[in-house]
């Protein structure tokens, strides 16, 4: 069994485990801890079923359809597709945040506001970073 199967079937668990506690625990842990108890079994239970599955398909794979599969990962063309992609969804990304950031000055409450803020920044900062990883590399 390989390594990624092991800390995927883990991650389920885990998953499981996070989603009991938020259960067993309501009503003895502030609404927010319950929330993101279920938020991150739900974000694991994603992360791990996903890959869980794709070994399983692969699993079932031809050796050649195995490597017509990698030489489809690694062609240039798939390649662009997947960065241009990326960078579109980075697009709607900020633009969701601009949407919440103003969203929270109509509403005005203070602890959201703060961190949309810091959200935004650091999306800017990683924007810029990647901007100039990018460019060196071209």
């Amino acid at each position: 069994m390989k390594k990624k199967t092991i800390f995927a079937a883990l991650g389920l668990v885990l998953a499981l485990g996070l989603w009991l506690a938020a259960l067993f625990l309501d009503g003895r842990i502030p609404d927010g801890v319950g929330g993101a108890l279920f938020g991150l079994g739900g974000a694991l239970l994603g992360v791990c079923g996903t890959a869980l599955i794709g070994d399983r398909i692969e699993s079932r794979m031809t050796p050649e359809e195995r490597r017509e599969l990698e030489r489809g990962e690694r062609d240039e063309r798939n390649a662009a597709i997947r960065d241009r992609a990326a960078l579109k969804s980075w697009y709607w990304t900020l633009y969701l945040l601009w949407g919440l950031f103003f969203l929270t000055l109509v509403l005005e409450r203070g602890p959201f506001f703060a961190l949309i803020t810091i959200t935004i920044v650091l999306h800017c900062v990683f924007y810029l970073i990647n901007l100039g990883l990018v460019a060196r590399e071209m």
